[in-house]
Parts: C-alpha cells; sequence; structure tokens
C-alpha cells in the first residue's frame, strides 16, 4: 500500500508540472520520471501542442503509451544540438508539417541494446517543451515515397536533395521521404560500407512511389556492390 501511495504521488506530480521545465537539468529529470512510471499523460504535458492539428494530437495520445513502453532499459537522456538544417517533420495529403516551436536542440535517449530515440524541442515562455507540428507548407506530392531498405551487414547513409536522411541501424526500415522532396528534378546519394562479413542474402534498396489511392507509381531499384562505395539515383517528381 505504501508503495502504491508514493507512485500515485509520484504520477500526480508529474501531471502537474511537467511542462514547468525552466533548466535543462529540470527538463532531462521530468523525462526520466515520465518514462520511468510510463505516465502518457506526464508525457503528453511536455509536449508544445499550440497549433498542432487535432489528427496529430490524437495521434500523439494513442501512441505515447506504445512510445513509452519501447524505451526499455534507458541508459541515458541527454540534450544534444540540432542539426544545422532540416526539413519539415512530415507530409501528409498533400500538406508539409513542421515544428511549431524554435528547436532549440534534440533530446537523445538511449535506450536497450542499440536503440536511439530523439525527439526535439525547444523553449516556450522560458519553459523547455518537446515540440509538436504545424502547417508550414505544401508537399511536392499527395503520394507517399518511400526508401526501402533491406541490407544486412552494411552501414548506410543517405542524402536526398543534399537533407540527410536519418536511418536507424536496422538490417531491414522503410523511410518515408515525402518531405525532403522539390517538384520537379530530385537527387537520391547513397552511400554504404560494408560492416560486418559477407552477408547471407543480397542488399535491396529502392525508392518506392504510391499513389494516394494506393497503387504503386513506380520503384526505383538502386543496386550496391562492393565493400564500399556511392550511387545517384536523380528522379522527378
Amino acid at each position: 500500500m505504501k508503495r502504491l501511495l508514493i507512485v500515485c504521488l509520484l504520477l500526480s506530480l508529474v501531471s502537474s508540472s511537467a511542462a514547468d521545465s525552466s533548466t535543462p537539468d529540470e527538463f532531462v529529470n521530468e523525462l526520466k520520471l515520465v518514462i520511468a512510471t510510463q505516465n502518457s499523460n506526464g508525457m503528453l504535458a511536455l509536449y508544445h501542442l499550440r497549433g498542432s492539428p487535432q489528427e496529430f494530437v490524437a495521434e500523439l495520445k494513442n501512441g505515447l503509451p506504445v512510445q513509452l513502453a519501447s524505451l526499455t532499459a534507458v541508459k541515458s537522456i541527454k540534450l544534444v544540438a540540432a542539426p544545422a538544417s532540416a526539413p519539415p517533420s512530415y507530409a501528409r495529403g498533400g500538406v508539409l508539417y513542421g515544428p511549431n516551436l524554435e528547436v532549440k536542440g534534440i533530446v537523445e535517449i538511449r535506450h536497450g541494446s542499440k536503440g536511439i530515440t530523439q525527439l526535439p524541442y525547444g523553449l516556450v515562455d522560458g519553459k523547455y517543451r518537446l515540440a509538436g507540428v504545424k502547417k508550414v507548407g505544401t508537399a511536392a506530392t499527395v503520394d507517399t515515397v518511400r526508401l526501402s531498405i533491406v541490407a544486412p551487414g552494411y552501414s548506410l547513409g543517405a542524402k536526398l536533395n543534399g537533407q540527410s536522411l536519418s536511418l536507424g541501424k536496422f538490417d531491414s526500415q522503410e523511410i518515408p521521404v515525402e518531405s525532403y522532396l522539390q517538384k520537379g528534378p530530385n537527387s537520391l546519394v547513397l552511400t554504404w560500407r560494408r560492416s560486418g562479413g559477407e552477408s547471407p542474402m543480397s542488399p535491396e534498396i529502392q525508392l518506392i512511389r504510391t499513389s494516394s489511392s494506393g497503387g504503386e507509381v513506380w520503384k526505383k531499384p538502386i543496386a550496391i556492390t562492393g565493400v564500399s562505395g556511392s550511387q545517384t539515383l536523380d528522379f522527378n517528381i
């Protein structure tokens, strides 16, 4: 019973004060607490949601319990510098969405064996808050465009129109790239280096465009050979 009362008190404190962090240390400590207690309401309170569309807020609320559950065995939480330049957060239905605050840096959460979760943050009225999203422009296409990667044993890097794509350290992954696209010519540069022994399967990397109705528009494979190298794929939107 005593343990239960302590946990309830902690949850109450997180819910009431999560948006009041005015120093980096307070902000990191709040994050540690909401993750340790798996408190999705406390995590939600850390977000700045002014100007965010209702569908984003609803998806965030529904997804936070899953996100928190994935943050097991947290090794460190620290604030790191934001990239020098970055594209909008994502594109959907022909609309570009970007951060709804001035991004000051990235919350980097290292967890599990190799897990890294990164969340942009900024200051709102002197308080540290995680970034929500707002409409920032029109996307180059209403279609879905994704980079599909199956490449066990390889370390990869990719730039689309000069912007670095965020590739996880996974053998198989799907990266949406709509927010990096521009109307007209586009250029994707892929670099690779074999990081392990001979792979039991050939790498398969392709850029796939799917129409808003669900049909495949085109599929552009990118061949990689040898121990290391680079390949450029030029295409139009």
